[in-house]
């Protein structure tokens, strides 16, 4: 009799049946070198560094709406988001004492 539940596919069993086994054997896997063993194969050189410029500027003068297509994903929750009534939260944080005054 099959142990899986009523509710799983074939599939899902499978899957499950096949992400039980190792990857690999570990009997199999050579033995990780040691720091010193990596210290010691790695060649001594200069190190590759580079200087941030910071004196560089960039201005981009372009708005989100600009920057998105027309049928970008995000336009239906923009608008979902519009479309609620906030009203009754905005009276909620009035009643917060000095709470517009921080932000």
């Amino acid at each position: 009799m099959d142990s899986a539940p009523l509710d799983s596919t074939p599939s899902q069993r499978c899957r499950k049946s096949i992400m039980n086994l190792p990857l690999f054997n570990p009997d199999e896997l050579p033995e990780p070198p040691t720091p010193a063993q990596v210290a010691q194969s790695m060649a001594a050189g200069k190190p590759r560094l580079r200087v941030p410029i910071r004196d560089q500027i960039e201005m981009r003068w372009a708005s989100l709406d600009d920057l998105l297509e027309a049928d970008h994903p995000v336009r239906i929750v923009w608008a979902a988001v519009c479309a609620l009534d906030l009203s009754s939260w905005l009276r909620a944080c009035e009643k917060i004492p000095n709470y517009l005054k921080k932000y």
